[in-house]
């Protein structure tokens, strides 16, 4: 793998990298990043299961995340027909599927 840093016009900078060293470094973080997503997707799923009317902000003060982190859960637990939204806004509550 290649890259060329330009600074202006007259100098550049190449930096070579090993192809199987990016692959594994890319694979590994992957797998971590799969890992935590899991974990997080299912405490959101665990909280919404014991409290289906709790706001994703009082969800993300329960697990220590940002609301984007929980709506991003939330989000995999919808396309995983794993929860759904009833009700409106104020009113509704979540209804557990599975």
């Amino acid at each position: 793998m290649e890259w060329r840093i330009y600074d202006g016009d007259d100098f550049v900078t190449v930096i070579y990298r090993p192809q199987s060293s990016v692959k594994s470094s890319v694979k590994s973080s992957v797998k971590s990043v799969d890992k935590s997503v899991d974990k997080t997707s299912e405490d959101v799923f665990n909280i919404l299961k014991t409290n289906p009317r709790i706001t994703l902000d009082q969800v993300a003060k329960a697990i220590g995340l940002s609301v984007r982190g929980v709506e991003q859960a939330v989000k995999r637990l919808r396309i995983a027909k794993r929860i759904k939204k009833v009700g409106g806004t104020k009113l509704g509550h979540w209804e557990v599927l599975q």
